[in-house]
């Protein structure tokens, strides 16, 4: 596994983690704001997770594809990472 993917993982767990924490805060009727502000922090962490993705595969994922259907693979990654 390269570091990118390394990076990822770590990234993934951080948000089950917090995920966890989410789910509990919502059980337990806590602060509305408290909770919107760790559900952001997940969403920082799945974002993080994706980019740290797409950088393995642009850096090290290879393909038997020709490179304009390489190409356009990373223009549809990019597409959908803006979404």
């Amino acid at each position: 596994m390269n570091e990118s993917k390394k990076k990822s993982l770590i990234s993934v767990r951080k948000a089950i983690t917090s995920l966890k924490k989410i789910e509990s805060m919502i059980e337990n009727d806590e602060y509305c704001w408290e909770i919107i502000v760790q559900n952001m922090a997940a969403i920082w962490l799945i974002k993080s997770s994706n980019n740290k993705l797409i950088e393995a595969f642009l850096e090290n994922c290879e393909t038997h594809d020709s490179p304009e259907e390489k190409k356009a693979e990373i223009v549809k990654l990019f597409q959908l990472s803006h979404k």
